[in-house]
């Protein structure tokens, strides 16, 4: 029977879809892919499809408050990190994370079911992407060939750039502003803020941590680490966590920087360095923008620092202004000290509320950004630091307050803001019993807890001491490490049931005989 008019262009559109994708298959080598449905594979634009697929969207229904984009390509190495992250992620449901498998290394050949099997099924807010290399940069090549209008020979001549600086990308820098465009596909068109990671993080309570009254006012959100008395600021954008607005106007002004404006320029420009998103990139978007950003206090900076499993959690720096020895503290060997630093953090977990983060006794100053004269150590370029001085280092009353640094307005001035912390800072109080000695304490020089967003493992990883329980935390179960010597694992009744001085620095064990 002939086709009617009205459907005979669609039905070709579809019968060449079906072909072309037949025969993209079969031009794969024989160790990839490593997982592809034929629904999440294509060229952009993808709105307006002639012949729509049939399954389900592959992003969520409802619109995560944010979208978290986070790429694995694990080399030759157990991360023992990677449970815990995972956990934290399960206990934000504000949260989503589009964890891509990213097989850079070939590492998975062996095996091809290795990626398709499930890291994180028991977290709904974790959806897991297995990508071939041909697919991954093939995706970044429909991003970027929709924007330069490619022809079928510039677009193979841009695969094949991607390829060649393949090994250059350390940590899968270079294309990190771009995430939420390249995975366009698996992310909800609605979301507001979208964020890339990496995995050797710790998240504590977004509920609690996050600025969520202001987010929503700036096109980046800069996680820093308190810095009170600091008088020269590092901005820069964070390459283990990041966030922006989920907006093509971000997406365009990043396009703008001079190695994405055209085709010829990405092919022929020397090229950006592996801390992309640190160096060339923050100082592309501070200085040269109209980007508005806000940088606050989210990272744990202490050496030591305490989480909580479960879903109230919470991540805490133990802050030691007074420079305390802190076996005197008593948390490794007596169970009252633990006892005490847990009743704290669920005392202040349950008794919290929201409140603005900015408020009437705020301060602020305008200061300037600087390019290239940061004094202090960088592990980048110096041309790219970007800095300010602050302009309350005449006001100590002021100084001590939590620190935030923001461009309001596109294109605006900047301005520093200092605001008192009430509720932030939980004093330790002094322990009773003649096993704990506190010499001189006093009200000045008190330790204190400070909930954060995040913990950042990036020196602990690298210590001889380096152990992890081998699963998540529990619900009341705490996480309490010492970056220079050492983690435990208290139970609910604050026994230790995990010590990193009993376990394999590569591999550790969580099934310490409870003290």
């Amino acid at each position: 029977m002939a086709l009617s008019k009205q459907i005979r262009p669609f039905f070709f559109a579809c019968l060449l879809t079906v072909l072309g994708t037949i025969y993209y298959l079969s031009q794969e080598p024989q160790d990839g892919p490593l997982l592809l449905n034929l629904t999440t594979h294509g060229r952009l634009p993808t709105t307006g499809d002639p012949c729509p697929p049939t399954a389900a969207k592959p992003y969520p229904e409802r619109p995560p408050k944010i979208q978290i984009i986070a790429i694995w390509s694990q080399l030759n190495a157990k991360a023992i990190y990677l449970p815990h992250f995972l956990a934290s992620v399960g206990a934000n449901p504000s949260i989503d994370v589009l964890f891509i498998k990213f097989d850079k290394y070939g590492a998975d050949r062996a095996s091809k079911a290795a990626c398709a099997a499930p890291m994180a099924a028991e977290y709904a807010n974790v959806r897991e992407l297995c990508l071939s290399v041909n697919e991954y940069w093939d995706l970044h090549a429909d991003f970027l060939c929709y924007h330069w209008a490619c022809t079928d020979g510039d677009r193979a001549r841009v695969v094949q750039k991607l390829h060649e600086r393949m090994g250059g990308d350390r940590v899968n820098s270079y294309f990190r502003p771009f995430r939420a465009d390249v995975f366009a596909k698996w992310i909800n068109p609605d979301t507001k803020i979208w964020g890339w990671c990496d995995m050797d993080l710790v998240f504590g309570s977004f509920e609690r941590a996050f600025p969520w009254d202001i987010a929503y006012d700036f096109d980046m959100l800069i996680g820093y680490w308190p810095s009170p008395g600091a008088d020269d600021v590092l901005l820069y954008m964070k390459g283990h966590l990041s966030f922006f607005r989920h907006s093509p106007e971000v997406t365009r002004q990043f396009l703008t920087f001079p190695n994405f404006r055209t085709q010829h320029a990405f092919l022929t420009l020397p090229w950006i360095e592996t801390d992309a998103e640190e160096a060339e990139y923050s100082h592309f978007a501070l200085l040269q923008t109209n980007l508005t950003f806000l940088q606050f206090d989210a990272m744990v900076p202490t050496r030591f620092h305490l989480t909580a499993g479960g879903g109230a959690g919470g991540t805490y720096g133990l802050f030691n202004d007074g420079q305390w020895e802190f076996a005197a503290l008593g948390a490794q060997t007596d169970p009252a000290a633990r006892l005490l630093f847990s009743d704290l953090m669920d005392e202040h977990a349950r008794g919290w509320v929201p409140r603005a983060t900015f408020s009437d006794a705020g301060h602020e100053r305008e200061v300037h950004l600087r390019g290239g004269e940061f004094a202090h150590f960088v592990w980048f370029d110096r041309k790219f630091a970007v800095d300010y001085l602050s302009a309350f280092t005449d006001d100590p009353d002021v100084y001590i307050g939590a620190r935030y640094v923001m461009r309001r307005a596109p294109g605006g001035r900047v301005v520093e803001r200092f605001e008192p912390e009430p509720d932030a800072k939980i004093i330790v109080p002094p322990l009773e019993g003649p096993s704990i000695d506190y010499g001189h304490w006093d009200h000045w020089n008190r330790p204190y807890l400070h909930e954060m967003l995040y913990n950042h493992f990036q020196n602990e990883k690298y210590a001889p001491w380096w152990a992890l329980p081998e699963r998540p935390l529990r619900e009341e179960e705490v996480l309490f490490v010492d970056k220079d010597d050492g983690a435990q694992a208290w139970d609910r009744q604050w026994r230790v049931f995990f010590d990193a001085a009993d376990a394999h620095p590569a591999a550790a064990s969580s099934s310490v005989t409870p003290q």
